[in-house]
């Protein structure tokens, strides 16, 4: 009956976000914290009573309802489902050790909805060392709805997943993540998680991270802007980006935005445990755009084959819009009616690229098989001023679609286009052995290692 009662608690829940009715409308107990003799006046520790509260109220398997209050907290280990105001806050205590796994937590369990609560983790630097814990850390759960929450100052990330299952996240906002570890979403080794019009504001390296074998995974409606680096430009080895996959696959973006981020827009890597998910992983975006970072979208296998499709995608004010790494023969990468807004170097970039392909692979695969590489329907523009001199030469990369690194591949361009005009498309291959396939397309030839690997179709 309690399994029966938790699955009738999420789904009331989820309507009443939806209807706005009052849970207690369903007949559900719901209970107040403040019965339990919390204050939430900003000013006493709360943790005991609101402890108590919880524990009550999961064994009765109720919703725990927080009134508007800023409520101080050292730990809380959360077993039911909680309801907040406008204005419901649960503040890391400024007096509390600090544990940055150890603030607001759920672990190991099953069917409990959060909505309408500000997690604050108390996240600063004192003396040179970053202090607070997680907002809100979900781990070995299954069945777990976050909506219309905030997430606010975080050594770390935000909201951290781990080790879960079915976990929805909507309409919810992460913001102020400090720490070389700063993001705004994190997940980490889960299954079929969905993250839907949600948001992370000034981070200190990615907005939405994840990695270590986590695969079924969508975003929608999301939106990672104002990444401030706070490792790599240090010295250290993290870097700032939007949007982050790694060691992880099956993955979808739908409208979702990068907007002014040091390094990266979006990035995504395979490299999952082939026990776990053996064959090709999948990566797909659908009409996602990145603002003003270095580069817009960097996408390549590691271990597992990929097969990774950007369709109506756009970077805009980068200096490289697009970057495809091959690591398997069997990799597909396809650019589908994607466009760049490219922003030429005119004294030290040498590598000023619409479209990059690299490939490691240095000859045809044992069944005689190359990466694919398909630019479809797709443009560059061009923002003023141009770096001509680089363009046309024939000792340096920039171009339209190029390569760095070179190698083997099979590489098809069809109705590609760019701003410059009567020029044509600049395709360069100053290095490797690129097999290219092209079609309704005025191409400029004249920087390719061996033309006699293109075929006009």
């Amino acid at each position: 009956m309690r399994y029966q009662a938790k699955v009738l608690l999420v789904f009331c829940l989820l309507v009443s976000m939806v209807v706005g009715v009052c849970p207690s409308s369903f007949g559900l107990p719901t209970v107040s914290v403040k019965t339990f003799g919390a204050l939430g006046d900003d000013n006493i520790d709360d943790t005991e009573a609101i402890q108590k509260a919880i524990d009550y109220t999961a064994s009765i398997s109720g919703i725990l309802y927080f009134p508007n209050g800023h409520y101080i907290v050292s730990k809380l280990s959360i077993k039911c489902s909680l309801l907040g105001s406008d204005k419901s806050v649960i503040v890391k205590s400024l007096n509390a050790f600090d544990q940055e796994y150890e603030f607001c937590r759920v672990d190991r369990q099953s069917y409990i909805s959060i909505s309408k609560i500000t997690f604050n983790g108390s996240g600063g630097i004192s003396n040179s060392k970053v202090t607070g814990s997680i907002p809100l850390f979900i781990s070995y759960s299954r069945n777990i709805h976050v909506s219309e929450c905030k997430f606010e100052n975080s050594p770390m990330s935000g909201i951290r997943v781990e080790s879960s299952q079915n976990i929805n996240i909507h309409r919810s906002v992460a913001s102020n993540s400090i720490g070389n570890f700063g993001d705004g979403f994190y997940i980490e080794d889960c299954v079929q998680v969905n993250v839907s019009d949600c948001r992370a504001n000034e981070y200190t390296r990615i907005g939405f991270v994840v990695e270590r074998n986590s695969y079924d995974i969508q975003f929608e409606n999301c939106t990672a802007s104002n990444g401030r680096n706070a490792s790599s430009l240090r010295g250290g080895g993290e870097y700032n980006a939007g949007f982050w996959f790694e060691g992880s696959g099956d993955i979808t973006v739908k409208n979702c935005k990068a907007i002014n981020n040091t390094h990266f827009g979006f990035v995504a890597t395979s490299g999952i445990d082939k026990k776990l998910k053996p064959g090709t992983v999948n990566f797909t975006y659908k009409n996602c755009s990145s603002t003003n970072s270095a580069i817009g979208f960097r996408v390549s296998s590691s271990g597992n084959p990929v097969k990774i499709t950007l369709n109506e995608c756009k970077s805009e004010k980068v200096n490289q819009g697009f970057i495809a790494l091959a690591r398997d023969e069997s990799d597909i990468f396809e650019f589908l009616r994607c466009t760049v807004g490219l922003i030429t170097s005119n004294s030290t970039g040498l590598n000023d690229m619409g479209f990059m392909w690299e490939s490691s692979i240095n000859e045809k695969g044992t069944a005689g098989s190359l990466p694919v590489f398909k630019f479809i329907k797709s443009r560059v523009n061009y923002v003023l001023p141009i770096a001509i001199s680089k363009l046309y030469s024939r000792d340096i990369n920039n171009s339209d679609i190029g390569t760095y690194g070179g190698g083997a591949a099979n590489i098809f361009i069809e109705d590609f286009s760019n701003s410059l005009g009567k020029t044509g498309v600049i395709i360069k291959a100053i290095r490797g052995q690129p097999s290219f396939y092209i079609k309704n397309t005025k191409a400029n030839l004249n920087y390719l290692v061996k033309k006699e690997n293109v075929k006009i179709l």
